[in-house]
């Protein structure tokens, strides 16, 4: 698991680790630069999934952050990502439509070059 900018750090793992990130080159050329919390990379040299982890500490993560998710992982054609608040919850808001609306997390991008749909999960500590 890697923070900051996106390409600039998997481009540090390709110099790293060339024979299992070179499959990543492509990538790196097509997407703008992302400054992310975490990310981490799956990969077996040939293909990868890039997940996204965007950590909070508010009161209340709400439809803000987890559009700002969204974009990302949209933008990064990630797979996966994960919207995590440490030690609050989320708000009411936010609950409501991910509750009644259970494919509101799943993206399904229509452009050509879209390899697959991501999915995005939004977690909480709530204390009691």
């Amino acid at each position: 698991m890697e923070n900051g900018e996106l390409t600039s750090k998997i481009e540090e793992l390709i110099l790293e680790h060339p024979e299992k990130c070179g499959c990543l080159h492509s990538f790196c050329r097509k997407t703008p630069p992302l400054n992310l919390d975490i990310f981490g990379i799956i990969t077996d040299g040939y293909k990868f999934e890039i997940v996204i982890l965007e950590v909070k500490l508010r009161e209340n993560v709400g439809l803000a952050e987890s559009s700002q998710l969204l974009g990302y992982t949209i933008v990064s054609d990630a797979k996966y990502g994960l919207l995590i608040n440490i030690d609050s919850g989320v708000s009411r808001r936010l609950t409501g439509i991910l509750t009644s609306e259970m494919d509101v997390s799943k993206i399904v991008q229509k452009k050509p070059m879209a390899r697959y749909s991501s999915n995005y999960l939004v977690l909480c500590n709530e204390t009691l």
